[in-house]
């Protein structure tokens, strides 16, 4: 593409060297880029790509995209932008021309269940007959392609390369997961979507050293989603509701609440042949009762959100529904292990809301004891480790507290604030810091009628420790020592 191309809409302040070289391709990376591509210097906390440029040019790079002037010789393009992060976004729409024009887009942010629905709302839009794709926790796909992803929501390099290959496989539809590290950093500040869908925001997460400042900043990330979008989805329980509608012009709710324009009226739990889910019925807009293969009425209020989308998009809500029926997502409320006696559930919960929300959907099934075995992650908003002790001591019959992605810190360090919170509950607990142990102790000391609850993890398969990734399978550990094991005394 030549760099003529590359400078539609974007907010240049002062430009030198040639304007009519030709790019290969796009590079934030400075150990990566190449001669022919285009280098984008952005500042970050720890690295300023601007110091790189002299060596970047000796290795056949020539032309740059910056936040202030660099000196270089005369053939380097020297492009200089007043806002670099909102820019890559531009850029990368225009190197990849456009890919997501011709797309549906549709976005989901809050800080839990971002995953489920965006999966319920793919299953249903294949049963409505689309061609969707998938960008989020879990990965990239269309069916029968997946794509390299590194975070929840790429870089917009990445993203709009995703969205090229997913409009050349036949995409029409993509739903996104929208998270807010995606809104500070403008990762997808160049798209529009057509609907949006807020589902919750917790007080006191995603903050700290390596996250937000700030409450106030992860709130203001998350509410600057929704003017993006052409129509909003929130959830109707939602504290700051209000504010977050003010200025919106097709904004819905679906909830509790009677004003809800999707409103769940009953939701209990259901046999679905011969797995547990969730019943229940809606007012509203539309009216019918729907089942779901997901527990709790958190699955209720997922799914809801889901086939709400599903009707905001004009398609056939009851058509769309028994593709809920055979839902099935890798590490969330994932049944790993089911008997009539016995069963094992992994989750994703990292937090104090998700963790309440799974243990409190899980009781509704009348456990003999349900045994939760969690950990709560370094270098992380150190609130969380406070509210997921509050958590599982309020709602466990007994936790099981072990290691998970520690970071640079001790796991010493992060039990002291899981256990500021355990202690304000009359919650029964265990510490074993060495996680496959954790599981092992777990195992051999199951009784009939348990359900074990692993927190943390989903469907990782690796620790992250002291920069170090370790290989730790929850899954097959647990599915390995159920082998092996000799049936529990009670059984």
């Amino acid at each position: 593409m030549n760099l003529q191309q590359l400078l539609r809409g974007l907010p240049i302040q002062t430009s030198s060297g040639p304007l009519n070289q030709n790019i290969s391709a796009l590079s934030i990376d400075s150990r990566k880029a190449k001669q022919g591509d285009a280098f984008i210097c952005i500042k970050g906390k720890q690295f300023d790509a601007h110091t790189a440029v002299d060596d970047l040019y000796k290795k056949g790079v020539r032309v740059f995209f910056c936040e202030r002037e660099v000196n270089l010789p005369p053939d380097a393009s020297v492009i200089v932008l007043s806002d670099i992060r909102h820019s890559l976004g531009v850029l990368s729409k225009n190197f990849f021309e456009d890919p997501a024009r011709d797309m549906t887009l549709i976005g989901i942010t809050g800080s839990k269940g971002k995953t489920t629905v965006a999966h319920m709302i793919y299953a249903m839009l294949e049963a409505c007959g689309k061609k969707p794709g998938m960008i989020g926790t879990n990965g990239a796909w269309t069916k029968g392609k997946t794509f390299p992803l590194s975070f929840t929501t790429p870089d917009p390099i990445e993203l709009f390369d995703i969205l090229r290959d997913m409009k050349e496989e036949g995409c029409d539809v993509v739903v996104m997961e929208v998270s807010s590290f995606a809104m500070k950093f403008e990762r997808v500040s160049a798209l529009t979507f057509d609907l949006g869908l807020f589902l919750n925001i917790e007080e006191g997460d995603h903050v700290g050293p390596l996250e937000h400042d700030s409450y106030k900043e992860y709130y203001a990330c998350k509410k600057a989603f929704l003017p993006m979008c052409k129509k909003t989805l929130i959830w109707s329980e939602e504290p700051a509701l209000h504010d977050l509608k003010e200025g919106l012009k097709e904004c819905f709710t679906y909830g509790r609440q009677p004003f809800a324009d999707y409103l769940l009226e009953k939701s209990a739990p259901v046999k679905i042949g011969t797995e547990l889910g969730m019943q229940f019925t809606t007012e509203g807009v539309f009216q019918g009762q729907f089942c779901v293969h997901s527990l709790g009425e958190i699955g209720s209020l997922n799914a809801l959100a889901a086939l709400a989308s599903i009707d905001m998009l004009g398609l056939d809500v009851h058509k769309a529904a028994p593709a809920l029926h055979r839902l099935h997502i890798t590490g969330r409320m994932e049944w790993i292990y089911r008997t009539d006696d016995y069963g094992v559930i992994l989750d994703f919960a990292h937090n104090e809301l998700s963790t309440r929300s799974v243990l409190q959907a899980l009781r509704q099934y009348e456990p003999r004891r349900l045994i939760c075995l969690f950990a709560v992650f370094g270098d992380r908003d150190t609130a969380r480790r406070t509210g997921m002790g509050r958590a599982a001591g309020s709602y466990a019959d007994l936790s099981i507290i072990t290691e998970g992605h520690n970071r640079s810190e001790t796991f010493e360090s992060i039990l002291s604030g899981i256990l500021e919170g355990m202690h304000q509950t009359e919650g029964k607990y265990i510490v074993i810091e060495d996680r496959k142990k954790a599981l092992e102790w777990a195992v051999a000391h199951r009784e009939k009628g348990d359900i074990l609850l692993i927190l943390g993890l989903g469907n990782k398969d690796y620790l992250e420790q002291a920069g170090k990734h370790i290989p730790h399978d929850d899954r097959q550990i647990v599915l390995d020592l159920l082998k092996e094991a000799e049936p529990a005394e009670d059984f």
